[in-house]
């Protein structure tokens, strides 16, 4: 599967998943219903699976891919954005974190302004994690 598939302009009210596993055979979860829903254009779907090649991707590569619908999803729906991270909580949320305040402050120009954009979601419960060890 591509990296992108049913990928498209973003439009306030849908669904983008980012999905990461090590591997696509076996660790793709709720695959059949994910790539319905991605066909249908019900989602957009972005996929990482770390361990398919020679090389590591991760989520935060794809959201670097796609840092300018990140961006135009954080600025346009800020006030009703949603943002769920689910996942290994070792190095995972920071990561993610990391990567959303990068792609806020390459637009924006100030980390600290970045900084308040997610915190503020976090405050707002806009931003929700569900990790575990």
């Amino acid at each position: 599967m591509n990296q992108g598939e049913g990928a498209g302009a973003y439009s306030a009210n849908k669904t983008v998943l980012f999905f990461g596993n090590r591997h696509e055979k076996g660790d793709f979860l709720h695959k059949e219903q994910l790539c319905e829903w991605r066909d249908t254009k019900k989602i957009t779907l972005f996929t990482a699976f770390s361990r398919d090649q020679d090389y590591k991707i991760y989520v935060q590569h794809r959201m670097k891919e796609n840092a300018d619908m990140i961006y135009k999803m954080l600025v346009e729906d800020f006030e009703n954005i949603k943002i769920f991270l689910c996942g290994s909580a070792k190095q995972m949320p920071k990561c993610i974190e990391d990567t959303f305040i990068e792609i806020l402050e390459e637009r924006i120009g100030s980390k600290k302004e970045a900084q308040n954009v997610i915190y503020t979601l976090m405050r707002r419960n806009q931003y929700l994690l569900e990790v575990w060890a």
